[in-house]
């Protein structure tokens, strides 16, 4: 199903750090997501992604990600919205949904 992650413009991994429209809206240092503004947002585990405190906002499992709100996404697609660099689809994941608009 097509959810909130849709409307959302293209994001590009430069080395660790994750640009939209030319702007870094984020980065990644070892499991740990961080917003714009330095702030971390969540981390990776496993084929896990958590929110800062620790809940479980979605997970990669069968060429999907799916999300704790029901809503799912085909890894091909990621791979659409979230294009270049050499990262691991659960990095993508990651971005997806703790960058978005």
């Amino acid at each position: 199903s097509r959810g909130a992650w849709y409307n959302r413009s293209m994001l590009k991994v430069e080395g660790n750090k994750f640009m939209r429209d030319g702007e870094k809206v984020g980065w990644i240092d070892g499991a740990q997501i961080f917003d714009k503004e330095g702030r971390n947002v969540g981390y990776i585990e496993d084929e896990n992604v958590f929110s800062r405190n620790g809940k479980r906002l979605g997970y990669v499992h069968d060429d999907y990600l799916h999300m704790e709100n029901g809503d799912k996404m085909e890894l091909d697609q990621l791979k659409e919205y979230i294009q270049g660099g050499q990262v691991p689809t659960l990095v993508r994941a990651a971005a997806c949904i703790l960058l978005g608009d």
